[in-house]
């Protein structure tokens, strides 16, 4: 049977996006265990290459356009604990899913042109290895997380509603309780930390022990957890 029109309402509305993270390794660190390098650009353009007045980010990005404008994602490079060799630098959005089409080669030096940018050293010396995430890419996620999208506050839907099970009533001991057939876990489903690893850990755990309420007191157990 389909799904509720709430649900279906709920998985449209929130967004799902692409974060990589590109890290570089160089034998020669330059920095302190806690930089943060911001990369802001200051030259008129936006992240899409093209030239706006004031704040018009509309402009739609092309394949032509992101070729040459995808480090423009880029948003910031850190240090990596426990790593004093390595930084990641962190890229979203279209730029993060051009990224995963091209060679590690260009990858490591677009994002090193940048590093060399923020930091206006134009002699740094290259990184000499990198890895990267390439979630968009992967089968199994293509994305790396949710957000609430701004069609939320149209349609007025939440991880909440995503959260909420599908359940279908039964007679329990003449009683007529609520029964569980489809449950709900993952990050985009928690209220505060969606986007987050610890928030699908514990809409995981959410989830369980809605169970566990339920076959301990089917009765109750559902409007335990409604509460």
């Amino acid at each position: 049977p389909p799904l509720p029109e709430k649900k279906l309402l709920a998985i449209r509305s929130l967004g799902y996006g692409t974060v990589d993270k590109v890290f570089l390794k160089y034998d020669n660190p330059f920095w302190q265990p806690t930089d943060v390098y911001q990369v802001l650009w200051l030259d008129g353009f936006n992240h899409c290459g093209n030239k706006v007045d004031q704040d018009d980010m509309s402009a739609w990005v092309t394949h032509g356009q992101l070729q040459t404008s995808w480090f423009r994602y880029i948003g910031r490079f850190n240090a990596v604990r426990h790593q004093p060799r390595v930084l990641c630098c962190w890229l979203s959005g279209e730029g993060a899913k051009f990224m995963e089409t091209l060679s590690d080669d260009e990858v490591r030096m677009g994002c090193h042109q940048v590093l060399r940018q923020v930091l206006d050293r134009p002699d740094l010396p290259e990184p000499s290895y990198m890895e990267r995430s390439k979630w968009h890419s992967d089968p199994f996620s293509v994305g790396s997380y949710s957000y609430i999208a701004v069609s939320c506050d149209t349609t007025g839907s939440l991880p909440l509603d995503l959260a909420e099970p599908v359940c279908e009533p039964v007679v329990h001991f003449e009683t007529e309780v609520m029964y569980p057939m489809l449950l709900f876990a993952g990050e985009a489903t928690h209220s505060s930390f969606f986007s987050t690893v610890h928030g699908a850990y514990e809409s995981g755990i959410r989830e369980a022990d809605r169970l566990a309420d339920f076959y301990l007191d089917p009765v109750e157990g559902m409007k335990k957890r409604d509460a």
